[in-house]
């Protein structure tokens, strides 16, 4: 009977200890979960900045594109009036 008893509380001790092991375990994958998620976020708003960046440069590049195309008119124009 005492044999009995003594087993049955070191089968509760270690199903304890299991599941202490598990709710760390558990613990762990959160925790992973977490910086995995803020990992992709971070990724996420790197990749919309660089795209947003892309094209700010692609505007500037079309904006001086036209400024250009603008004043070369000016000065053919200029050159116009005065009759060259």
């Amino acid at each position: 009977m005492f044999a009995n008893v003594c087993y049955n509380v070191s089968i509760q001790e270690q199903a304890l200890e299991r599941e202490q092991e598990r709710e760390d375990f558990q613990k762990e994958v959160d925790k992973l979960q977490v910086q995995v998620k803020q990992k992709e976020k971070q990724e996420n708003q790197e990749h919309r900045l660089q795209r947003e960046v892309g094209i700010k440069i692609l505007m500037l590049e079309w904006i001086t594109l036209l400024h250009n195309i603008f004043v070369h008119f000016r000065v053919r124009f200029a050159f116009y009036q005065m009759g060259f």
